[in-house]
Parts: C-alpha cells; structure tokens; sequence
C-alpha cells in the first residue's frame, strides 16, 4: 500500500484484496487513490465504481462513474452501472430516463431492456418487468437474462410457463450449472 502510493494496478490489487477481506476502511483508502489516479479513464472508473459498489459506497460508485463518463458520455458500461447505481438510490426517474437513453442507442443489445425491466420490478410494474426481463433474453441470450426472464415468469406470470422455460434453456444447455441450479431452486418454491 505504502511502497506503492501512485501505482493504480497496485492500488487496484489492493482495493480487490480489501473488499474480499470484508476491510472496508482499508478498500475505500486503496479505491479513492485509485479513483484519482484513474483520471478520466471510463474503464478503469468503471472498474473502481464497481468495487465502490461492492463496498456499498454509493456516493464513491457514483464520483468514480461521473467521472467515467465526462470522459466518455456514451460508455455503454459505465452507463449501465450508473443506471443500477440510481435503483438502488431509489431515484428511478433517472434511472428509468437513462435506461431508456441505453435502449434508445443499443436497440440491439439486452442491458437497456433489463434495466428497464429493473425500474419496473423496483416500482412494483410487474408486467413491465417480465415484458423487460424477456425481451431482454430475446435479444441476447444469455445464462443471465434466462435466470431473470424465469424469476420474473416465477413471481410474476405463470409458473407453469416458467418452468417449461427453463427446462427448455436447460435442455439446450446441458452444462449451464447456473440455470440447472435455478430450475431446482423454482422446483423447490
């Protein structure tokens, strides 16, 4: 820590090592010489805001991701992370404003649509987040966006439905441990 004050991969190191250790003072220490030394790298700020949000440091995910995108406006990652940042502030104007932005310039791309979908679980709009969560596996499946659409079927529309789902997700994916895992947890419910 001391022998490598202006070194951000070091600092990097360290800040991951604390918030491992469950070291809170010693990671926000190690993160904010690392938020500085980042400068205005979109990535790297991306990077030191996730750790912050590890932490539950909202306040320093949120300083690492403005200034993440004064660098960079439109970096997709540090977009999304800010969205997930203000849902769990509870500002969702904001995040919903700026997941419809996300959506808006990645039409393509499933993260807009699953943080919509995040809104409207938050806000209690459970049709809006299982038309989210599904139409976000729909553009990109994934083992994620599978889990959320089958959660979100599960509490939100037909179990029955939800399973046949996730059986199918399963039965194309043999080896996705994950999903299998989510299945049995939504036999078990």
């Amino acid at each position: 820590d001391a022998a490598l004050p202006e070194d951000i991969d070091a600092q990097m190191v360290l800040g991951r090592a604390y918030v491992a250790l469950g070291d809170t003072t010693a990671a926000q220490t190690s993160l904010s010489r690392a938020t500085r030394l980042a400068g205005y790298s979109p990535a790297r700020q991306t990077e030191v805001a996730g750790l912050q949000l590890a932490l539950g440091n909202l306040d320093g995910a949120v300083y690492s991701l403005d200034k993440a995108l004064s660098g960079n406006p439109e970096y997709l990652p540090a977009l999304a992370l800010m969205t997930d940042v203000e849902i769990r502030k509870r500002d969702f104007a904001k995040a919903e404003l700026r997941a419809k932005g996300i959506v808006k310039a990645h039409p393509q791309r499933a993260i807009g649509y699953r943080l919509l979908a995040d809104v409207a679980r938050e806000r209690g709009n459970r049709p809006d987040a299982l038309a989210g969560y599904q139409t976000a596996h729909t553009k990109e499946p994934s083992t994620e966006s599978a889990i959320r659409a089958y959660q979100a079927q599960l509490l939100y529309g037909n179990p029955a439905k939800a399973a046949e789902f996730m059986e199918g997700w399963v039965k194309s994916h043999p080896n996705d441990l994950r999903a299998l895992r989510a299945l049995a947890d939504g036999y078990l419910q």
